[in-house]
């Protein structure tokens, strides 16, 4: 029996504006990787309305809550 290789739009259902970017030209979820490294670093030179900096290099949009122990690392932008 022959595998099938699993496409990006059968894992990924992007139907948020902000990420679509990402998920352009990407067939194969792994082709997205090369693109998450740059992706990031555009996005904290030019953050999105809705989106608070909330420790440098890390953003929350704005209907997002944080638990006050946690930690993240950036960088790292968190959507609902």
């Amino acid at each position: 029996m022959k595998s099938k290789e699993v496409k990006t739009k059968e894992l990924f259902d992007c139907q948020n504006e902000f990420l679509k970017p990402l998920f352009e030209n990407c067939e194969y979820p792994w082709n997205l990787l090369a693109k998450i490294k740059d992706f990031i670093r555009e996005f904290i030179a030019n953050p999105s309305n809705g989106f608070t900096e909330i420790a440098e290099g890390v953003f929350v949009q704005n209907n997002v809550k944080i638990h006050p122990f946690a930690t993240i690392e950036p960088p790292a932008i968190i959507c609902e």
